[in-house]
């Protein structure tokens, strides 16, 4: 069975060379490929087109083309239901992973989750196509805040796929906090904050796999005194790329206000106090990125400086 799943990212910092698509083999079992181009109807967004071959026993195939046209999927019999989601869920992970890895690694900021269905389609012979019965629905996306010029590696970004490699959670609750900026202060402290504090012990967890459950489980000293005194002495010997004193201040007193809120002693979260929190939370993520072996990530660290 062949199926095509095809999505929008609005908008979104891949400048395409002479504006043409470009292509992630990504491979596997089911010949995953994404497109992405320009979508010419909307200013700014990407339109990514991901097509795959999937193993589908003939009678579930007859009995999806005997389906009527816009039938809820919870009106399917058992077995199309379950191959349904099995191929909506697979189409649609490798699909959004890739694009939250191109977000990652090129710096793209955004909403959370940026993504709106077009269609969602598939095909016996590649000829004659239909549509899924699924719970899709095309939705109204947010606007990115920020577009980054990118020349892509498909064969880097295909392969990370492979690996299972997705966005640190660290940027994904950083792009939380930066959504809350100005609206919910509070709550982007507190979320940056917690992004800190994930991306320092992402390194440790790189460093000492070992230390993995103690990490999660058990409270740890203060994050700037596990950055200063700990992380170097985990680090490869001459590692020169740390936050400056000044950034580690400010990092302390993001800290002191976060706990502080969340101990009841203080309620006022100013913008203007937050938006140096802000910079430096972004700029120690993207070191601890390439302290856990992301090269890449060092000039968006002193970008973001």
């Amino acid at each position: 069975m062949y199926v095509e799943f095809k999505f929008l990212v609005d908008p979104f910092g891949i400048q395409l060379t002479d504006n043409q698509p470009f292509t992630i083999n990504v491979g596997g079992e089911e010949s995953v490929a994404l497109t992405i181009e320009r979508y010419e109807k909307q200013v700014n967004a990407i339109q990514i087109t991901t097509r795959a071959v999937f193993p589908i026993a003939d009678e579930t195939v007859q009995a999806l083309i005997k389906l009527p046209p816009h039938l809820p999927l919870n009106k399917c019999n058992v077995n199309v239901q379950e191959t349904v989601r099995t191929i909506e869920s697979r189409i649609r992970n490798v699909s959004f992973q890739t694009i939250r890895l191109l977000r990652w690694i090129y710096d793209i900021g955004g909403v959370h989750s940026p993504f709106g269905v077009i269609h969602y389609k598939w095909s016996d012979d590649n000829v004659t196509w239909y549509q899924f019965p699924t719970q899709y629905a095309v939705t109204e996306l947010y606007r990115i805040n920020q577009i980054k010029v990118a020349d892509i590696s498909s064969e880097q970004i295909a392969q990370m796929v492979h690996d299972m490699i997705d966005e640190p959670v660290a940027h994904s609750l950083y792009l939380e906090a930066e959504r809350n900026l100005g609206n919910n202060n509070r709550s982007c402290l507190v979320l940056a904050v917690a992004a800190a504090e994930t991306a320092i012990k992402s390194v440790v967890i790189h460093f000492l796999p070992q230390s993995e459950w103690l990490v999660k489980n058990i409270p740890s000293p203060p994050i700037v005194q596990l950055y200063k005194k700990y992380l170097p002495k985990i680090l490869p010997i001459g590692e020169q790329n740390f936050l400056s004193k000044d950034k580690l201040k400010i990092l302390e007193e993001a800290v002191k206000k976060r706990n502080e809120l969340v101990h009841g002693k203080g309620t006022d979260v100013h913008t203007h106090d937050l938006l140096p929190m802000l910079k430096t939370v972004k700029c120690l993520i993207w070191l601890c990125d390439y302290y856990n072996g992301n090269k890449w990530a060092l000039r968006f660290s002193k970008e973001s400086s």
